[in-house]
């Protein structure tokens, strides 16, 4: 059965958080999955990897109840084999889904905002 959740793209590993949709929230015509990329990676991840949950392309699957599709939000850096193996880690039949370019899920590889907190600088007042 179809899920929703978040995922991201360790290198050649797709990392995911999956939940029935049913667990999700609902925001208007969408389920979401019910946790950010932040705590999924803080509870799920970070012990295993060293890097922020920003730090590697990542995006969300949620689904439209208005076109009945799963939506998934990616990273621009990733490409379609990569989403095609996504599409399949969240058990989403090709003729269901829909895939969105989204620059909130920028990594640090495509995106000029990311800093690493760890090397951020701090104006004293």
């Amino acid at each position: 059965m179809a899920q929703i959740g978040v995922f991201f793209c360790q290198q050649d590993d797709i990392l995911t958080k999956k939940y029935d949709r049913q667990q999700g929230t609902i925001q208007g015509v969408f389920y979401n999955p019910p946790e950010g990329h932040d705590r999924v990676w803080r509870n799920e991840f970070e012990a295993k990897f060293n890097e922020k949950y920003d730090f590697w392309p990542r995006g969300r699957v949620a689904y439209n109840t208005n076109s009945k599709q799963y939506v998934i939000y990616y990273d621009k850096c990733l490409k379609e084999d990569v989403l095609d193996k996504v599409r399949q880690s969240f058990e989403i039949e090709s003729n269901e889904v829909r895939f969105v370019v989204d620059e909130y899920y920028s990594c640090n590889a495509c995106s000029h905002k990311w800093v690493d907190d760890d090397e951020m600088l701090y104006d004293s007042f």
